[in-house]
């Protein structure tokens, strides 16, 4: 990219790597580079649990961050479970990266679970700021639509309600 004269800022994800993983950007001659992870906390049940992995994170990502001496991003993160103490550890990271001066996102902004989604993973979870399970979704399904039926099924997606996540958006404005 740099070989080609682009000056643009360069946002680096660490493969699920951790933050430590990265490269000194000045061995590798980097500048304008924003170091970026992604943060899901896979199979974290309790409140106990995120608590936990957020003093992990409160001892490791500004060791590499001292180090590597660039901005960080969290690219996404979220809680997965719609419960109550999912939003607290969800009001509680934004908190951390907040006070530690990351930048990060939300996953995701929009969602729509259809009838397969809710029938693996139940009705409703934390994931999204809006969505919900539309009553009469239809997933789209490339392996056996027609070009006209994907097409009209992908059009359907402009007419559906996405209620807002209250209990998601109080944790992220720190209401």
């Amino acid at each position: 990219i740099r070989a080609r004269g682009d000056d643009h800022l360069l946002v680096l994800h660490d493969g699920f790597q951790g933050m430590a993983s990265f490269p000194q950007p000045e061995e590798k001659g980097w500048d304008n580079v924003v170091y970026s992870t992604h943060i899901f906390e896979w199979g974290a049940d309790s409140l106990e649990l995120y608590q936990a992995y957020i003093v992990f994170l409160e001892s490791t990502i500004p060791l590499a961050q001292d180090t590597h001496q660039v901005p960080y991003y969290v690219g996404s993160f979220s809680t997965f479970l719609d419960q109550d103490w999912a939003y607290e550890a969800a009001g509680e990271m934004r908190r951390l990266f907040e006070e530690s001066g990351w930048g990060w996102t939300l996953w995701t902004y929009k969602r729509l679970d259809d009838p397969v989604d809710a029938e693996l993973f139940g009705d409703s979870s934390a994931w999204g700021v809006r969505g919900g399970v539309p009553a009469g979704f239809s997933r789209p399904d490339p392996q056996r639509q027609s070009l006209e039926e994907l097409q009209a099924a992908y059009a359907g997606y402009a007419q559906v309600e996405t209620p807002a996540n209250e209990a998601l958006l109080q944790a992220l404005l720190g209401e």
